[in-house]
């Protein structure tokens, strides 16, 4: 009789051996003990461990090291580690216990554990609050935050994170951000970065993404997707519009199911996305904005930028920093609509005499910003105030007035007597160099006299002056 040889599989032989103790028992023979191998098989296809089905998902390549059977490798790296025997039959493996070292597996991406990533506060300025599971934390440099964390900048208030990749976020003042997921493959090291800009805007410089990994950027209506760029986010709650401007890279935006009208399009360097529930517009940014004197320190109490117009600019934005690469901004300041001048006024916030960045971009009226231009510029307060004449019974005069500013100021005392037609004559009195804010003048005759101080004060090389408007006097007979 021809016979022909039948596959045995785990399950056919855990089979064969119950009928064989059926069978024995009948007879009333002894039931042999299970050997410990078939007594794990049979474990192992019980219905609570089924295994995990296997889709069409991507796959990643496993390298075998030493020492690795496919067991360890579940237990190290897999959620559920009983999936090696899905990895076994995909890869048609014999022995699990003997790998060869220096092969390669694949394994479908969804098998492998993840671990939380990193997003590191390493600057903040201003009124920042942290929530978390709906309870107000204190934000602490160098705090890491979680998923689900709410981070809300008040009025001139700014945040800046870290990512576990060299990536950075920067926040600006009156923003809502949600940190929704930070995770990292435990074997590839590829992370899934996520956060949602539920008010205002961010700006994220992004490195490359590795394969199986994200960074997404979401809003209400929106969701952008990209793989190593820098740019922009926005979302105006008042609006319900989102926008994405793209400087470096590339980024793919999409609608929420809150606005299912809304495709995904590829935003190319220089250009940006205006999203709403009714679809997205592409349209180019705005072009860099210049100041008109980049060297004039600003010396008075509200510091201003007046700016070269940009055609299709609506309003304008300057930032001010303390540090190159604006790493840590301490102000932001938006112009009126149509004006071509940004102030800070009043200038503002503690600033201190010393040398500043400032950054200008311009903006459209759906809030799409174009590229930053940085200038350093010197802070050197150097005003006058409280000017005042003090007469005595001698008919001597005391002229004094308010210095304001940090640094050691030099004044100059001009005095001139008003002629009959109402113009002034050549100052009398001149006096350079006086380090007092006060003046006294004796012996002044009857009549009409016009005064004034300037003040100069010098820093980094660079000195500034101020004179005050002309101050009247009358001196009786």
């Amino acid at each position: 009789m021809n016979m022909r040889a039948l596959p045995v599989t785990r399950r056919s032989l855990a089979t064969l051996v119950a009928m064989t103790v059926m069978l024995m028992a009948s007879h009333g023979l002894s039931q042999p003990p299970a050997p410990a191998a078939l007594a794990d098989d049979a474990r192992q296809i019980t219905s609570s461990e089924a295994p995990t089905p296997v889709t069409a998902a991507s796959m990643t390549d496993y390298v075998v090291r030493p020492g690795d059977t496919l067991s360890s490798i579940g237990e190290r790296f897999f959620t559920r580690p009983e999936n090696w025997r899905q990895v076994q039959s995909i890869n048609a493996i014999v022995d699990p216990r003997r790998l060869q070292v220096g092969s390669v597996l694949r394994v479908p991406s969804t098998f492998f554990r993840s671990i939380v990533a990193e997003a590191r506060v390493i600057g903040f300025r201003g009124g920042v609050a942290l929530t978390r599971s709906g309870a107000s934390l204190t934000l602490r440099l160098n705090q890491t935050l979680a998923e689900g964390d709410i981070i809300a900048t008040g009025p001139n208030a700014f945040l800046r994170l870290a990512l576990s990749d060299g990536g950075t976020i920067s926040v600006p003042s009156n923003t809502r951000l949600r940190v929704d997921r930070l995770r990292a493959d435990i074997m590839t090291g590829a992370l899934e970065q996520s956060f949602s800009v539920l008010q205002g805007r961010i700006e994220s410089r992004v490195s490359s993404v590795r394969p199986g990994g994200g960074y997404t950027v979401s809003t209400p209506v929106s969701v952008s997707a990209v793989r190593g760029t820098v740019f922009r986010t926005t979302f105006e709650t008042e609006t319900g519009v989102a926008t994405s401007g793209v400087l470096d890279g590339s980024v793919i935006v999409g609608g929420r199911e809150t606005a299912p009208a809304v495709g995904d399009e590829t935003i190319s360097p220089g250009l940006g996305a205006v999203v709403s529930q009714a679809g997205v517009r592409v349209e180019p940014l705005p072009e860099p904005a210049y100041l008109v004197d980049p060297d004039r320190p600003q010396s008075e109490a509200a510091a201003t930028f007046d700016i070269i117009p940009v055609q299709g600019a609506s309003t304008y934005r300057a930032q001010l920093a303390t540090a190159a690469g604006l790493t840590e901004i301490i102000a932001e300041a938006q112009s009126r609509a149509g004006e071509a001048r940004v102030t800070f006024s009043p200038l503002t916030d503690g600033l201190q005499d010393g040398l500043y960045l400032v950054a200008i971009t311009a903006l459209t009226a759906d809030g799409l910003e174009g590229p930053a231009s940085v200038y350093d510029f010197l802070r050197l307060r150097n005003g006058l105030s409280d000017l005042s004449v003090l007469p005595s019974v001698d008919r001597s005069h005391l002229f004094q007035w308010t210095s304001e500013g940090s640094v050691t100021p030099l004044y100059r005392f001009q005095l001139s007597q008003t002629g009959n037609d109402g113009g002034e004559t050549v100052p009398f009195v001149d006096l350079v160099e006086l380090k007092e804010n006060q003046v006294s003048i004796p012996d002044l005759a009857a009549g009409t006299y016009s005064w004034r101080v300037r003040v100069s004060r010098q820093l980094k090389g660079q000195t500034v002056f101020h004179w005050s408007e002309p101050q009247a006097l009358t001196v009786a007979p």
